[in-house]
């Protein structure tokens, strides 16, 4: 046998080469689609701390916010938090770590809560209980009374990536003499959107004169949607309009349209007024909470309110996170009681009235409405959290916690790392899982666990290339899977944490990217790729490594019928690459050996 390998020509090497490789790839796609993906890479901070939202750009980085204390180490940045806590923003890459971070705070506690990105420009929306606290240049003041308590108000700020460092450019607040908190961002061109709530008898945005007024009285909260305008260097108020009853009621997430936003929360009101729509709590007892979707218009002087969703059962059911892909929107949370109502289905808890299971539901926006389509729970007899969802076409993922001894996601069963209780408590794991949505149904397909000794929670959840980002908090040292983090003992430290999953990310495939080709395939040195036409969108090449990793983005415009570029490989060490074809809001994906 080694004569005869011996004597085969270079052709006929190259030959057997594909062939391995070829099998190779087959049994390694029916591994992926058996079981769930494998944590890739963790790392954690040195100090207490926490990643609260996270979002990713067309390279593969990952921008990352939420708070600190004391004095943390983030890559090439050593922040101190004069105060309880500070916020941070920091930039991840995948070839070098986190190659920045900045930070924004007083003497109190301030922390941000929601992260969007436009080009260059990073928003971040938080909560800040300081005196004064100081963004860059910009100082804002607490709206609360004087001397304290001091009470809480939001915030919003603008940065710009330089690359390898970050500068503040402008921030602006929002406040009234009781708790106000900011919640959610979201941005159309240079139009920002931000949303909360506000528990004073009247909310003031900034020095615009703008003022809201609560339904409520006492301690009730309203919702709030605001529109500021980014000019560069500077950000001002445009409009700013309140929701809600006479209750508590939250504005939790916020994702852009083409012509407004999406907005989701919880109301606790007996009815949650949306402009001229009226959303009717469906709690069996006064103080419930139902979960709603609604979409609204930026007519240019305030929110006009096109179509309001009402999600819940018999208990709480609380609006965490939303993500939308295409005209499906996806929208989590949580909820207690006997069960839930999603659509015309019934999803029971599976523990006592007392304890929480997550859920996800799927909603489609026919323009004049959204319809609910399909619903999910999971979790086991405790309390059982999903806070944040991120979706990519088909595939619709969730992170969380689950305190639960033994938490289901579908067909899969998740086991609690820390079944004995820790002076009496037994602290939670972390989860990410995908939902597959089938268009009217939608199953989950994997889920993950990760922890410490401790609590943990995932908090943040983004998707880049065929990589999956988790994000949030371990109280300690850590696994995940075989991937351990060595951290300090902290009630709580952040982490950042990846999988691949390109079995998931390639259900995107479309009819007309479809016919997307790709030769030599193995390559050396360049790979051709051919993309169809689809009309009036260009196209974007994203190739990753099998860690899901970035290694090459290619930006193409499609003709009339089509282009054919040529991909540069050089520099690529031989292995399994996935090319991902992105053209508008289609998308499909190839698997690419490189010798």
């Amino acid at each position: 046998m080694a004569d005869f390998l011996q004597g085969l020509n270079e052709r006929n090497r190259r030959g057997v080469r594909a062939l391995v490789l070829a099998f190779l790839l087959a049994i390694s796609g029916f591994a992926a689609r058996a079981q769930a993906p494998a944590w890739q890479a963790a790392f954690g901070a040195n100090e207490l701390s926490g990643v609260r939202a996270m979002a990713t750009d067309s390279a593969g980085n990952v921008f990352l916010t939420g708070y600190f204390s004391g004095t943390i180490s983030l890559g090439p940045a050593l922040l101190t938090s004069p105060g309880t806590a500070d916020f941070f923003v920091a930039k991840w890459t995948p070839a070098a770590g986190i190659v920045w971070a900045v930070q924004g705070g007083g003497n109190d506690e301030d922390v941000a809560n929601a992260i969007a990105l436009r080009g260059r420009s990073v928003y971040v929306v938080g909560t800040f209980s300081s005196r004064t606290m100081l963004i860059g240049n910009s100082l804002l003041t607490n709206a609360g009374p004087t001397p304290p308590p001091v009470t809480t108000d939001a915030f919003v700020a603008k940065l710009t990536d330089l690359g390898t460092s970050a500068t503040f450019d402008w921030a602006e607040q929002a406040g009234s003499p009781s708790y106000d908190e900011g919640k959610a961002v979201a941005v159309r061109g240079n139009d920002v959107y931000i949303s909360g709530q506000f528990h004073g008898a009247s909310l003031s945005c900034g020095a615009s004169g703008i003022t809201l007024t609560n339904a409520g009285t006492g301690y009730s909260s309203d919702g709030f949607v605001a529109k500021l305008v980014n000019a560069g260097t500077l950000g001002f108020y445009s409009w700013a309009q309140r929701f809600g009853g006479t209750g508590f009621d939250y504005a939790n997430a916020l994702v852009a349209t083409a012509t407004g936003a999406y907005v989701a929360g919880t109301f606790g009101s007996s009815q949650l007024a949306l402009g001229s729509i009226r959303l009717i709590n469906s709690g069996s007892s006064a103080g419930t909470d139902d979960a709603y979707v609604a979409r609204f218009t930026d007519t240019g002087t305030t929110a006009q309110y096109t179509w309001a969703q009402r999600l819940g059962g018999r208990g709480n059911d609380r609006g965490e996170a939303l993500a939308v892909s295409g005209n499906s929107l996806y929208l989590t949370g949580h909820f207690d009681g006997t069960d839930t109502q999603i659509g015309s289905a019934t999803f029971y808890n599976a523990g006592p009235t007392t304890t929480t299971d997550a859920y996800v539901a799927k909603l489609t926006d026919t323009g004049s409405a959204g319809t609910v389509v399909w619903g999910q729970r999971a979790g086991g007899p405790l309390n059982d959290l999903a806070t944040a969802v991120a979706a990519k076409g088909s595939s619709v993922y969730l992170t969380g916690n689950f305190q639960s001894l033994q938490a289901d996601f579908g067909n899969t069963t998740l086991t609690n790392s820390n079944p004995v209780p820790n002076q009496g408590i037994i602290e939670t794991d972390a989860f990410v899982a995908r939902l597959a949505d089938a268009g009217s149904t939608g199953a989950f397909a994997w889920a993950q666990a990760a922890g410490s000794a401790n609590r943990d929670q995932g908090n943040a959840v983004a998707v880049a290339g065929a990589t999956v980002h988790v994000a949030g908090t371990i109280g300690g040292p850590a696994f995940f899977g075989n991937v351990f983090v060595r951290v300090p003992v902290r009630p709580s430290v952040l982490f950042l944490a990846s999988l691949a999953d390109p079995v998931g990310l390639a259900t995107r495939a479309s009819a007309r990217l479809g016919a997307v080709a790709v030769w030599p395939n193995p390559a050396r040195a360049a790979a051709t790729v051919r993309v169809p036409a689809v009309p009036g969108a260009a196209a974007t090449l994203t190739l990753a490594d099998g860690l899901g990793r970035v290694v090459r983005t290619l930006q193409l415009s499609l003709s009339g019928l089509g282009t054919t570029a040529e991909l540069p490989l050089l520099g690529l060490a031989p292995g399994l690459y996935h090319l991902r074809v992105q053209a508008g809001d289609e998308q499909t994906s190839r698997t690419l050996a490189v010798e």
